[in-house]
């Protein structure tokens, strides 16, 4: 719209002026009266409209049918639709010219499918580790290592042991020899008091002051076979939770479940004032044994033990744990007798054993897989 201010010594006067400059058509907008000097009379001013405002520079306002044109559903006042067709395509367009060809449209290449294997990624699948650790490992792998070192059989199952062992802690064995207990808490048939029996056996064979206590007051028979086994390797066995000055202690306690809260309770009871070690079965499976890592945080453990690693199927199940918990490793146990071997390792050589006990990684010169280390020679034991 248009609007022009006009002034008049009275309304009709300007009103005149209004249609005589805009026509009949003309909107009144407002009126006023303003004072030129004090000493003078007022006049009105009146401030009218009338029809669209031309654009400054670009012509005449746009039509009912460029408007159509542009908005292909636009409505009228009147509520009609306009639907004007298309102009077609000018057959004028100017081609590129001939000393410059128009270049090929820009293809990007497809993006990686989620599951399509990258290099490496099985290299860590064969050992176990999950397929979302798999691939996070084979990025880094790829990264980390030139391709020279990652294609040389001889420094391939060297370079992934020391990439798993860069996210993985562990106790040191020099703290086990330290005075203070030991709690270990697991499931049941987890191998609690196999384990704290070699715990117990080791730190004597290090010169240090071992202990065994049994809190396992609902498995038959747990007590009188603790004594059993104490008597056998030599070491004090007592039922009472309270430390011995100089002495590492270890803790037998009664497995825990999934229902009962008295259980964990007692537990919290019996694991007071002890550091506490969550002991796992490494032939569970790994959403078995994050439940029974979520069980257990109400006993605040501080460490983790795996059992039974000769028939664990998929060792990488130990990296996922521990990555998911960021709790360190105290040790790793075979079977689940004595004569068993304990392995008590740093963060290179676990995940060096990791590695090892995946099998068939590496082919040989002669182009036949190479055997898998036997358990003996992965877990350090003497023959």
């Amino acid at each position: 719209m248009r609007i022009s201010t006009f002034e008049g010594a009275t309304l009709e006067e300007a009103l005149a002026r209004v249609k005589a400059a805009l026509g009949d058509d003309a909107l009144v907008l407002s009126t006023r009266e303003r004072k030129r000097w004090w000493n003078q009379r007022a006049v009105i001013v009146v401030t009218a409209g009338v029809g669209v405002k031309p654009s400054k520079g670009r012509g005449k306002g746009f039509d009912e049918e460029t408007l159509a044109r542009v908005f292909a559903h636009r409505r009228t006042d009147d509520g009609r639709e306009t639907r004007v067709p298309a102009e077609p395509a000018s057959a004028a367009v100017a081609s590129p010219p001939a000393s410059r060809p128009a270049a090929p449209p820009h293809r990007a290449p497809p993006p990686r499918s989620r599951t399509e294997e990258i290099p490496g990624e099985a290299l860590f699948l064969g050992v176990g580790v999950s397929r979302e650790r798999a691939r996070d490992l084979a990025r880094r792998w790829i990264f980390d290592y030139p391709e020279s070192k990652r294609q040389s059989p001889d420094l391939l199952a060297s370079l992934a042991g020391r990439l798993l062992g860069q996210d993985l802690r562990c106790v040191p064995p020099a703290e086990l020899t330290i005075a203070g207990s030991w709690a270990l808490v697991g499931t049941a048939g987890a191998g609690k008091t196999s384990l704290a029996v070699k715990l117990a056996l080791w730190t004597k064979g290090q010169g240090g002051s071992a202990r065994l206590v049994t809190r396992d007051n609902r498995r038959l028979n747990a007590r009188a076979e603790l004594f059993g086994y104490a008597r056998l390797i030599g070491v004090p066995c007592s039922v009472e939770t309270r430390g011995v000055a100089g002495a590492t202690t270890w803790i037998d306690t009664a497995a825990f479940g999934f229902d009962e809260d008295g259980e964990m309770v007692d537990l919290e009871r019996t694991t007071k004032g002890s550091r506490v070690a969550l002991v796992l079965d490494a032939r569970c499976r790994l959403d078995e044994i994050l439940r029974s890592v979520e069980r257990a945080e109400r006993l605040v453990p501080v460490a983790l033990a795996f059992t039974h690693l000769d028939l664990c199927s998929r060792i990488g199940v130990i990296y996922d744990v521990m990555r998911a918990t960021r709790m360190p490793l105290l040790a790793a146990s075979v079977e689940g007798s004595l004569s068993g071997p304990l392995g008590l390792w740093d963060q290179r050589e676990a995940g060096r054993r990791i590695v090892g006990w995946g099998g068939d990684l590496v082919p040989s010169q002669e182009g036949r897989p190479r055997r898998p280390l036997r358990v003996e020679a992965i877990l350090g034991a003497e023959k």
